[in-house]
């Protein structure tokens, strides 16, 4: 089994179901994201995928273009690495079906990011090109527990949107 981890259940609504894998939609509450990355792994959970909407950060993102980032930012400046065996399988199919997929890091953040100033402060400081409040839970435990993890995400709103 593996657990895919989302902040809503309109997002979870599009994974569909199958025995091999349990969704849950946490809110956008990262410590809610946190417990379920918990459980998933109690529950013998062989991989993470963080999965749903992000923000935009850098102006080369759109709303619609996928997001399959190399690293995750945790709030505190560290990065983790998603799975590269994993991100690359993923980044061959979504490719061929043509969306565009950005490489670049997604910075997890605790709270809603309410103004483009904000976001721009976060690319600089970071270098992501999006943000959202679940992947770095979802980095965080799987490094701790020695899983492999990915994130897919989609942007919601670009760079210059409040």
């Amino acid at each position: 089994m593996f657990g895919i981890l989302t902040g809503l259940r309109s997002e979870a609504g599009c994974v569909p179901p199958a025995a091999e894998r349990r969704i849950v939609a946490t809110g956008g509450d990262p410590e809610r994201a946190r417990q379920a990355v918990l459980t998933f792994i109690d529950e013998g959970a062989s991989g993470l995928l963080s999965f749903g909407l992000a923000a935009g950060l850098g102006l080369e993102t759109r709303p619609g273009d996928l997001l399959l980032p190399v690293t995750v930012v945790l709030p505190g400046g560290a990065e983790l690495s998603a799975d590269p065996t994993w991100r690359a399988r993923l980044e061959a199919k979504l490719l061929r079906s043509g969306p565009v997929v950005h490489r670049g890091a997604v910075a997890g953040v605790d709270r809603l990011l309410a103004s483009p100033q904000e976001k721009r402060r976060l690319h600089e400081a970071t270098g992501a090109v999006a943000a959202d409040m679940e992947s770095h839970a979802v980095a965080e435990a799987a490094q701790q527990a020695g899983l492999p993890f990915v994130v897919l995400r989609a942007v919601a709103d670009p760079a210059d949107q409040a």
